[in-house]
Formats: C-alpha cells, sequence, structure tokens
C-alpha cells in the first residue's frame, strides 16, 4: 500500500487550544506549508498512530492535564515530536511535561511568543522529516544485495547491512568489533594501506577476497568511497560476492579455449564472420593455409575478399544471418563457388555456414572444403571410363597401347610413357580372377612414385600368356596416380586378353566351318558310297561274307548319324550370318520327322495321343533336328523288339511342350542332369553324344527349355518347352 507520507508529515495536530487557527496563523520564517488539525484529548493516541508532524498541546482550554496528552502520544510513537504551550510560571508543571517528553516549550505570554511557536513547530517538522529520509536511506541499505561496510580511518567497523552480516557470517554486533584486517585478505599490507590512505575524488574499485566467520574464503569486487558524516572522515566498502562471476567467467573462458581448440583442429578451413557487417572475426589454422593468409591478415577484412571480384556480391547474402543448424551453400547463380589465395589462384570450394550467439553478438561460421582435388579426380575417372569404352572397341594391341598412352599422359600427374606386351610364359601366373601383381621397388605403404621410376603391372591372360604394362614416369607419380595407372593397367590387361580370346574364337570358328564343309561333302559322300556298295554286296552274299558286310554297313550308318549330328552342331554353332528365326508350324516339323522315323523304323510303333496345336513358335529349320534326334534316340536305344513311341503336345497362354515318350530302359539318376552336356551318353549307348547336346542348344537358342522326365512302368520322357510367338 502506498502511503502519501508528505502530506501526513506537514500535519500539525493541536490538543487544548482554544483558537488554534489564530495561534499558528503568524508569520514564519521558512517557506514550509503546515496542516493544522484540532484533536479531541482522547483522540490523540490513534492520531499519532495514523502519522503527524508534530503535536502541540495546550493547557488554555483548562479540560484536560497537558502532561497527560503528552505522555499519551510519546506512548504511541516515541519519536513524534511534541510542543507545550503554556501560559503557567508554575515550574513543577514544567518539569513535568520535560519528564514526560516535550521536545520544547513555548509561554505564550512571552512577547514574540507566536513567533517563536512557529519556529518551534519548523523545526519539529524538520527534524521529522530528517528521521524519515534518514529511515528511508536505511531501508534503502539493508535491502541492498551488496554487502554495506562503514568504517573510519583506522580501519575500524562503524557500521554495516543486514547483507554484510548475512555474507560474512556475524552478528551485526560482532561485525562492529570488527577491522577491515579481520575481512579482507586478498590484499596484502601495501595494497590495503594505498586504498585506504589514498586521495580519491570518485569511487576506488578493488577485487579482493573477504574471509568469512568459519575461515571460509570467496572473491568480492569492492568499491571504497569517502564521506563525512557529522564532521567525522568515513570510509564506505560497498562489496558484492563476485564468485558465480568469476566461476561463471572460467567457464566461458573453458568453452572459448575449447571453442578455439575445435576450430584450430578442424580439417577444413573455418571463418567466422560477424553477420551484420561482414567482417571476418576468427580463422582457424587451415583456413590460413587455405587463401595463404595469416589470422593478423584477415581478421578484420569483410568476409567477401576471399572471393573472386567478380563473383563477391552472391557471397554477401550467404554470410548474413542463417537460420539454426549447418546449410550448404548455394550460390544464387548456379555458378561454383571459388575462394582466391594470396597469389590470386582461384580454388573450387564447397561452403556450409552456421549462425550462433557469441558474446552477444550473431556470428555466421563458413565452412570450407578445398575440391580442387576431388574435381581433378573425376576429371580423371571420366578419362578412365572413356578409356575403357575405348578399350572394349579395339581389335589389336596396338589399338590398345595407344589408348593407354594417350590416357595415362590425361589422367597421371607423372605423366609416364606406357609400353604394353604380351609374354608367353611356362610358368603358373595367377588367372584374370586374382588381384593384379604389381613389380616394382617401392613397398606397398609407399604408394607414391619418384621420377623417373618404372611401375611394372603384370595381368595374367586367360590363355595362360601375361600382359606387362609397363608405366615409365617423367615426374613424381603420386598415389592417386598409381592408383589410377594400375586400374588403366588392369583395364588394358582386359582388352588384350578379349581381343586374344576373339581372334582365338575367330581362328576356330574358321576350323569349325571348313570341318562343316568336309562333313556335309566329302565324308558324307565317302561314306554313303560305302553304305552303297554294301548294300549291293549284300544282295549276293551268305555265310561269314555277309555277318561281315552287315558290320560294315552298320558301321557306315553310324558314321552317316555321326556326320549329320556334327553337320547340325556346326550349323547351329558357326553361321556365316546371325540365325534369323520367324514364326514356324512346330505341328508341320513333327509331322514330318514322324513321317521319317516310320519310314527308317519299319518295326516301330509311332503314334500321336491327341492332336498337335495350331500355334506358331519362333524358330528356323533346325527345329526338325531337335524333333529328329529326340525321335531317333527314342527308338535307337531301345532294348524292346517292338519299340513303342508316343507323341504328345500340349499349349497355354505362352508356351508350347512337347512330349516323346518311349518305352525303352529309362535314363539313369546320375545322367538326367548331364545328358544334355556335350559327348555324354550312356556305356551301352551306340550313340555319339553330341545328338541331345544339339538339341539343348538349339532350344535354348529359341527361348525355350528341355528336360527329361520318367515315365511308368519303364521308359523315358523327353519334354521340349518352346515359347509362343
Amino acid at each position: 500500500m502506498e502511503i502519501d507520507v508528505s502530506t501526513r508529515a506537514e500535519t500539525v495536530a493541536c490538543v487544548g487550544l482554544e483558537r488554534p487557527d489564530d495561534v499558528l496563523s503568524s508569520e514564519r520564517t521558512t517557506d514550509r506549508t503546515w496542516h493544522v488539525e484540532r484533536v479531541a484529548p482522547d483522540a490523540i493516541g490513534p492520531r499519532v498512530d495514523d502519522g503527524v508532524g508534530c503535536v502541540v498541546v495546550g493547557d488554555s482550554s483548562g479540560e484536560t492535564d497537558p502532561v497527560e496528552i503528552l505522555e499519551a502520544a510519546r506512548s504511541r510513537r516515541s519519536r513524534v515530536r511534541t510542543i507545550l504551550w503554556t501560559g503557567a510560571d508554575d515550574e513543577t508543571a514544567i518539569e513535568r511535561a520535560i519528564d514526560a517528553g516535550v521536545d520544547d516549550v513555548v509561554h505564550r505570554d512571552t512577547p514574540g511568543s507566536r513567533r517563536v511557536l512557529a519556529n518551534a513547530i519548523d523545526g519539529a517538522l524538520e527534524a521529522s522529516a530528517t528521521r524519515r529520509e534518514s529511515a528511508r536511506y536505511r531501508s534503502i541499505v539493508e535491502r541492498s544485495p551488496d554487502a554495506i561496510v562503514v568504517h573510519d580511518v583506522d580501519g575500524d567497523v562503524v557500521a554495516v547491512n543486514e547483507q554484510a552480516c548475512r555474507s560474512l557470517g556475524y552478528s551485526r554486533a560482532e561485525l562492529l568489533e570488527r577491522s577491515i584486517d579481520d575481512v579482507e585478505v586478498g590484499l596484502d599490507e601495501t595494497e590495503l594501506e594505498d586504498a585506504w590512505s589514498g586521495e580519491f575524488d570518485d569511487p576506488t574499485c578493488l577485487t579482493g577476497r573477504h574471509r568469512r566467520a568459519d575461515g571460509t574464503e570467496f572473491p568480492v569486487e569492492i568499491h571504497l568511497d569517502r564521506i563525512s558524516f557529522d564532521g567525522e572522515e568515513r570510509i564506505v566498502a560497498i562489496a558484492r560476492d563476485v564468485t558465480r562471476r568469476k566461476d561463471r567467467i572460467r567457464r566461458i573462458r573453458a568453452l572459448e579455449r575449447k571453442y578455439r581448440t575445435l576450430i584450430d583442429a578442424a580439417p577444413d578451413p573455418i571463418v567466422v564472420a560477424d553477420a551484420d557487417s561482414g567482417e571476418i572475426v576468427e580463422v582457424n589454422e587451415a583456413a590460413e593455409t587455405l587463401f595463404g593468409r595469416t589470422r593478423e591478415e584477415l581478421v578484420g577484412t569483410p568476409q567477401t575478399v576471399v572471393h573472386p571480384a567478380d563473383e563477391r556480391e552472391q557471397y554477401v547474402e550467404g554470410f548474413s544471418a542463417a537460420d539454426d543448424g549447418i546449410h550448404r551453400f548455394r550460390a544464387t547463380d548456379g555458378r561454383p563457388l571459388n575462394v582466391v589465395d594470396a597469389d590470386g589462384q582461384t580454388i573450387p570450394v564447397e561452403i556450409s555456414r552456421a549462425s550462433v550467439r557469441l558474446e552477444g553478438t550473431t556470428v555466421v561460421h563458413g565452412i570450407f572444403r578445398d575440391i580442387s582435388e576431388r574435381l581433378e579426380r573425376e576429371r580423371q575417372l571420366e578419362s578412365l571410363n572413356a578409356a575403357v569404352r575405348k578399350l572394349l572397341e579395339a581389335t589389336t594391341v596396338d589399338e590398345i597401347e595407344t589408348i593407354v598412352r594417350q590416357t595415362a599422359i590425361a589422367v597421371c600427374d607423372g605423366r609416364p610413357d606406357v609400353d604394353v606386351d604380351v609374354v608367353e610364359t611356362p610358368r603358373r601366373v595367377p588367372s584374370p580372377a586374382d588381384d593384379v601383381a604389381v613389380r616394382s621397388g617401392l613397398a606397398r605403404d609407399d604408394r607414391s612414385v619418384p621420377e623417373n621410376e618404372t611401375v611394372t603391372v603384370e595381368t595374367a591372360t586367360s590363355d595362360g600368356s601375361v600382359v606387362v604394362v609397363a608405366f615409365d614416369s617423367q615426374e613424381r607419380l603420386d598415389a592417386a596416380g598409381r592408383e589410377l595407372a594400375e586400374l588403366l593397367a588392369g583395364a588394358a590387361a582386359s582388352a588384350v586378353d578379349r581381343v586374344g580370346r576373339e581372334k582365338r574364337l575367330e581362328e576356330r570358328t574358321e576350323a569349325l566351318s571348313v570341318l562343316n564343309q568336309v562333313l556335309r561333302h566329302d565324308v558324307r559322300n565317302d561314306v554313303n558310297l560305302v553304305c552303297g556298295w554294301a548294300d549291293l554286296l549284300l544282295e549276293d552274299a551268305t555265310g561269314d561274307a555277309r555277318s561281315r558286310l552287315e558290320t560294315i554297313r552298320s558301321a557306315a550308318r553310324h558314321t552317316v548319324d555321326l556326320t549329320n549330328d556334327a553337320r547340325h552342331l556346326a550349323n547351329a554353332i558357326v553361321e556365316d550370318e546371325p540365325r534369323e528365326l520367324r514364326p514356324v508350324d512346330p505341328g508341320r516339323f513333327l509331322e514330318s520327322e514322324l513321317e521319317k522315323l516310320r519310314t527308317h523304323h519299319e518295326d516301330a510303333v509311332v503314334c500321336v495321343a491327341g492332336s498337335i496345336p495350331d500355334v506358331r513358335v519362333e524358330a528356323d529349320g533346325m527345329l526338325s533336328s531337335v524333333f529328329g534326334n529326340v525321335l531317333n534316340n527314342a527308338v535307337r536305344h531301345n532294348d524292346t523288339d517292338r519299340p513303342e513311341v508316343t507323341v504328345s503336345a500340349t499349349a497355354d497362354e505362352t508356351t508350347l511342350v512337347v512330349r516323346i515318350a518311349d518305352d525303352g530302359p529309362g535314363i539313369p539318376d546320375d545322367l538326367k542332369a548331364v545328358v544334355f552336356e556335350r559327348g555324354v551318353k550312356g556305356l551301352e549307348s551306340p550313340g555319339t553324344g553330341l545328338g541331345l547336346f544339339l538339341v539343348n542348344t538349339l532350344v535354348d537358342g529359341y527361348g525355350g527349355e528341355v528336360w527329361i522326365e520318367d515315365r511308368e512302368p519303364r521308359g523315358t520322357v523327353v519334354a521340349i518347352e518352346l515359347p509362343l510367338v
């Protein structure tokens, strides 16, 4: 609750005066204004409680005893100023008033008494105002969060506030018995004497340490001031406990050291700039290295100074205050980001930025990363990729060597000369799947290559020879260059191996074509001639001669079968032009081969279960060899006197499956998985081992599949699946 102290302080309570206005209306010697209030004798106590400037008690009314009124006023508030306005000459009555604590006595019958009364009231009000002001200041001092200690010139404590007692652990009485030497222990005797005896117009600030009653100490900040009080010189010491502040400063300094350490330890250059001014306030050692400038040269300059002059505008916004977190800085026009070193060299970089509050200021951390090596590496890898694409199309070793030499000069910093050789070797060499073997005079942990050093990479090819790629470095070849050289050598070795395999394949293909021609003409014609002569001789032969001729004819016919299989296989594998597949009617090929089977094997029972679906598959004329080989095998490998062959076919929306079943001995389980491989046949089989291999090769070329199934109670089923057009 607010109290208007000024108004109540100027109130004069009058008791026992007949006409108080007349009494108090005389001329005054000051400008102070009064509020005169007449109070009944029995109400003086409560009125004094409410607060008045002074009380004037008169004895002219005769209604009450003035001394009783004075005692009543003083009993309610001992420090209220009281004045007796009396006309009595009785010394006893005046003594009683003085004993009651009256402050002043004015005889109304004395000349000028009213002026004297006015002066007395003025003095009482002044004293009351002074007491109030003193109380107000004391309240302020007592409520101060700082310890306030007043010393005399000798250092003895003469006054303290409550905070001083709390902070030092003493009672007020105990502190008043001590001196500055008992409290201050942080300043030595000379420093304390200089501070105490010094002449200072303004307060002096010191840093010291105070000792508590329990002996513990704490840091303080002391403000000393010299004042005069009641004519005596006093020294006021205002002490503030700075323990928390020092702890906070220590923590801040520790964080600053850690911050500084982290920045300096960062491998990437870091620039710290003021978000408002754009000036650089800190850099780390990596930034000094990147820009080729010292910290002293960079701090205080605009952050844009490290960028090319024609690009600086786009970096101004980038180094203004950013959102929380780390953000990748991108140029507004999409151009690459660059910095310029002290020599004017442009360096491509990536920049990340982050805004933080540092000592009340927003700063932007710019984290730079030199990407020169990465870009160069990307360029080298692109050149290497282009070389690999060219190597895939190279047809000679000389062409491969030219490509490798040109690429090595482009991607390897050492500008090496290159030789590519293919060496025939009888020793065991790693297979192409093995790691590349590198021969050089260097340990593997030192990947760089000095000037005029040769790096030789040996890689085995599929035919057992070794591709040797030698790099003669004219300049120092660094670790990355050496790695690229080895990759290039590996690609070259693969290309050499491919060229060799293609050449060998071409030679084999040509030889197979010649063999196919021989089988088609010379061998087949001669064997057919043998078969013809055997048939003619058998017409007249008897006995042992006939038996020998039948053996000759059987062998000749087997040779014809063998040449047919070989011819068909050669046609399937080697053709002058790529095979042209077209939609064909599989039923037509199947019926043709069934008719041939019935003609050549009159003793066999050949039937078709159901009808052949009228569908189309993508194949060529060799489809007849597929059906013919399986049908002939069903009769040729049959151990019954009258072989039975049953053909069935089913079709769905996507495939046609033709099943050719016989009642022969069947195929053992251990042969089912390999029967379609080249040269595989049973121990008692009279075949060539090429028929089913040819079937599998042709069906695979048509995008189909062939497999073996068992037939109950005996026999074999060959299933041929072909995709529909």
